[in-house]
């Protein structure tokens, strides 16, 4: 019975909102809620956008590294860097930023898993704002192998050039996982997912004034804790990107 409503759970938020809404740098993943006691990984990830009509996206370069650690089995801290090269400019530096990692539910009790991200983006130099974020986290294990994923975000800017009031965005992905015996390759996950960044609530702009993007999107994870992530966004809202590419890959130890 609950295996049954969360497929049509599932089903229907994709749906409701892959027509209406997405987001973000092309280096944004949809996020898992879990959390490893003890466990340390370190990733990076590259994204490329081109956009016809917004020179600032038009073949654009965005660069980020992550070191992250499960201090037990609900609390983690990641710290990330990034660069950015925009159209014109030179190879930049663009923040620093702290996560904190909490798992408040996990699967093996309550058949589903959700999770809290407390971030600060410290920007660097004159590219401010600062920002502050909070990120809700829910993944839904589905019959027959598939699984969804939401992340809902509520930020707000800080410092010099900051705007007042909350940003809004909302992703969610839904993959397909095929597991192989005997090869290095443990796990595929393929699938679908879309962000959506509404803007400042405040304004409450028309969909074409957002920011939506939707694609697919496959995950790779090898025996020997190397995983991939590798995915394609277009935009179907006038205000994203047309396209956007993202290649991220890590190591867990």
């Amino acid at each position: 019975m609950m295996s049954s409503f969360y497929t049509r759970f599932a089903f229907l938020a994709f749906v409701l909102t892959a027509s209406p809404a997405l987001a973000a740098s092309p280096t944004s993943l949809v996020g898992s809620p879990a959390v490893d006691a003890h466990a340390a990984s370190i990733e990076v990830r590259s994204g490329f956008t081109t956009d016809d009509d917004a020179s600032d996206n038009h073949q654009r370069y965005r660069l980020r590294q992550h070191l992250d650690y499960g201090f037990n089995d609900w609390y983690a801290l990641r710290l990330i860097t990034s660069q950015d090269k925009r159209p014109g400019d030179a190879f930049e530096h663009e923040a620093i930023t702290i996560e904190n990692r909490f798992e408040l539910v996990e699967s093996r009790l309550h058949g589903w898993d959700a999770g809290i991200r407390l971030k600060y983006a410290q920007s660097d130099g004159d590219k401010t704002p600062h920002e502050l974020e909070v990120i809700f986290l829910a993944l839904f294990p589905l019959p027959l192998d598939w699984e969804y994923r939401a992340n809902f975000a509520v930020e707000h800017d800080i410092g010099e050039n900051s705007e007042p009031g909350l940003l809004l965005e909302y992703r969610h992905q839904l993959t397909k996982r095929f597991t192989f015996n005997e090869s290095t390759v443990t796990a595929l996950k393929l699938g679908l997912e879309s962000f959506h960044d509404f803007g400042h609530f405040k304004d409450r702009s028309s969909f074409d004034y957002q920011d939506h993007q939707v694609g697919p999107v496959a995950n790779v994870s090898f025996d020997n804790g190397f995983f991939l992530q590798t995915g394609y966004r277009t935009g179907i809202s006038d205000s994203a990107a047309d396209h956007l590419f993202k290649l991220a890959v890590g190591q867990k130890f």
